[in-house]
């Protein structure tokens, strides 16, 4: 994903100090993964959880309008149970650093 990994090598190219910040929130749903990569999967994250966005076919254009973050899983992981504790990053969170 362009802003998880270019964004770093450009705010580090200007001189700038950025990472981003990582919360925790339960899975509403399970989520599969391959092992051996690490996946970053849109979804909407709320008080009460996450849960991921339908990202295949005619739902990545969608998966684009409603997510509000990044679930981040690990390349040690096959996927996510429903009820787990997962990583994510808020959009919100990624958004340029004030000079």
């Amino acid at each position: 994903q362009f802003d998880i990994i270019a964004r770093h090598y450009l705010f580090k190219m200007q001189g700038l100090d950025y990472s981003h910040k990582v919360i925790n929130r339960v899975s509403k749903t399970k989520i599969p993964s391959s092992l051996g990569r690490t996946d970053y999967i849109r979804a909407v994250a709320d008080d009460t959880g996450v849960h991921h966005v339908l990202n295949r076919g005619s739902g990545i254009i969608r998966s684009m309008v409603e997510a509000n973050c990044y679930i981040i899983i690990d390349e040690n992981h096959e996927g996510i149970e429903k009820g787990d504790e997962v990583d994510l990053i808020f959009f919100n969170d990624m958004a340029w650093p004030s000079l």
